[in-house]
């Protein structure tokens, strides 16, 4: 993904980096305080330790530096009626379980918006607004082909099976999506997610000094 938007987005003042979230600052020591705004877009949610993310957005930041973050809260019905449904069946599925033995899936959308700005607000951030959605109706998938780019972004499991096999399994996992997701009024499917937004500062601290 990384190589595909150096590839096609290249751009004098934009640099694409890989780092992992919980070190990025040890990683990259000269983003330590450097950064005026930093945005996070459906990411958080696969983080585990969202403290070591939250304060290395912090580090990064410069005071009075601001952060958006969009991220998928405990509601997420593309993954099943159950925790993790659709990717507990598809590990299980006999096309694809030879493969996916050592699979285990990793989403940690547990925090809710509560959770989220008391975490904020215990690193150093003020927290200006949040906003908590579930979609429902209104928000759905038109085609097959927008639910494969989905599910594409959502399922580890690609990462275990070769190549060759990543079209067949997205198929799988697509048909499964249709068999068990709602009907809207207007005849596509769709699927209930609570998506989390705040907007926060960073505010300096006793650490700081």
């Amino acid at each position: 993904m990384i190589n595909v938007a150096r590839q096609k987005y290249q751009r004098a003042n934009v640099t694409y980096e890989v780092a992992d979230a919980n070190n990025f600052v040890e990683k990259f020591p000269k983003w330590e305080g450097r950064f005026d705004k930093v945005v996070s877009v459906h990411a958080l949610h696969w983080v585990q330790d969202k403290a070591s993310a939250m304060r290395n957005i912090y580090n990064c930041l410069k005071i009075d530096g601001e952060c958006f973050l969009l991220f998928c809260g405990p509601t997420h019905q593309m993954l099943g009626q159950k925790p993790d449904e659709l990717p507990n069946y598809l590990k299980h599925h006999s096309n694809w379980k030879k493969h996916l033995k050592g699979y285990v899936h990793r989403m940690y959308n547990q925090f809710d918006l509560d959770d989220t700005r008391k975490l904020l607000e215990s690193v150093g951030f003020e927290v200006l607004s949040g906003t908590s959605h579930t979609p429902c109706e209104n928000i759905d998938i038109s085609s097959e082909d927008e639910l494969k780019e989905y599910l594409r972004t959502l399922l580890g499991h690609l990462g275990y099976l070769p190549q060759q096999y990543h079209t067949e399994f997205i198929q799988d996992a697509s048909d499964w999506c249709y068999k068990n997701f709602p009907i809207n009024q207007l005849g596509n499917i769709y699927n209930k997610v609570t998506v989390i937004v705040v907007h926060a500062v960073k505010k300096q601290i006793a650490s700081d000094t």
